[in-house]
């Protein structure tokens, strides 16, 4: 029988005992945790539902996008409006009927507006705005703030500098619950916009987008 030669078997032994090793390293460090995270986020929907275009100016002077018959049912987010007949002391009244559709209650804060003019030209504006609510269904009617503000009375009813005749604003930003329930909540802006500079007769677009927050607790 020959004898067994030492280092022919040390160099067959080490490679097949580091393929083991290497294979049970593999399956050691190689081993995953899979954790699943949920995050709940919320959304903001709070919308114009309804909205009221007042001025000496309307009608024929003023185009409005939506128009004021035709807003859709789930609401909008952003008015424009136009008029070609723009100059100093131009003026309109916006009235924003404003309602949370969404599952969450947010923050709505004063509006964002871009007003151009064509052709492009310095032209300088005032804005102010006025809150009002918001109301529940049983409270919006009486409140004297919408319904019974229009066309034929406007003046009467509102002032430049302090919104609505008889009634006190609200500071924004204004807290909105979601619709539903007992909580049908309506909140109202008014916003009194006025040319006070600019060249005789030329295009004004105005754009005025709602801005809210989420409420967050």
């Amino acid at each position: 029988m020959k004898p067994i030669n030492i280092k022919l078997l040390t160099a067959i032994l080490i490679p097949m005992l580091l393929l083991t090793l290497a294979g049970f390293g593999y399956a050691h460090w190689t081993d995953s945790v899979t954790k699943q995270i949920k995050l709940h986020a919320g959304y903001v929907k709070a919308s114009i539902i309804s909205y009221k275009c007042l001025s000496e100016f309307d009608d024929d002077w003023i185009i409005k996008d939506p128009p004021e018959d035709e807003v859709p049912e789930e609401g909008f987010s952003t008015l424009r409006i136009w008029t070609d007949r723009a100059f100093p002391g131009w003026y309109v009244w916006i009235g924003l009927l404003i309602q949370n559709q969404g599952p969450f209650p947010v923050w709505v804060d004063v509006p964002e507006y871009k007003v151009t003019m064509t052709p492009p030209s310095y032209v300088a504006t005032s804005i102010k705005e006025y809150f009002y609510g918001p109301y529940r269904l049983e409270e919006f009617n009486d409140a004297g703030v919408w319904g019974e503000i229009g066309g034929g009375n406007y003046e009467e009813k509102l002032d430049p500098d302090q919104g609505v005749i008889g009634v006190d604003p609200e500071d924004p930003p204004v807290y909105l619950e979601p619709v539903g329930g007992q909580n049908e909540n309506k909140l109202v802006l008014w916003i009194y916009l006025e040319i006070v500079d600019g060249s005789e007769d030329f295009v004004a677009e105005i754009e005025i987008t709602l801005r809210t927050v989420l409420a967050l607790p």
